[in-house]
């Protein structure tokens, strides 16, 4: 789920002109430095799990 969350905010990232989203700037800078690691692989996944 958080997977496929990522994936849609990245996508609405890319395509905010065409569908008239505007992200707040503070929002903008870190994904704009995220897209890139996680595109490359150099984010881990991080798993949630009851103790």
């Amino acid at each position: 789920l958080v997977g496929n969350l990522l994936d849609f905010c990245f996508y609405t990232f890319r395509e905010s002109q065409a569908l008239k989203v505007e992200f707040p700037e503070m929002l903008v800078e870190i994904i704009s430095d995220q897209i890139p690691k996680v595109e490359s692989g150099l984010t881990h996944t991080i798993f949630f799990h009851k103790k």
